[in-house]
């Protein structure tokens, strides 16, 4: 994960940040767990699970000052 949310900081993404705060967000957010519950729970669909913690993600990484 760490290779990602640094990329997402290289890349100009998102701000950058502390990388350990953004592989543990990023962790939390994508735990398979959740998105199982999205899925069957919420009977949301992959595409807008993606969407939606990925929005999220990127929210968060710009707010966390």
């Amino acid at each position: 994960m760490r290779p990602v949310v640094s990329g997402l900081m290289t890349d100009r993404v998102i701000e950058e940040r502390n990388v350990d705060y953004g592989v543990m967000l990023w962790a939390t957010l994508f735990d398979e767990r959740v998105i199982v519950d999205l899925e069957s729970g919420l009977g949301w669909a992959s595409t807008s699970i993606a969407r939606r913690l990925s929005a999220t993600f990127l929210d968060a990484m710009q707010r966390s000052r």
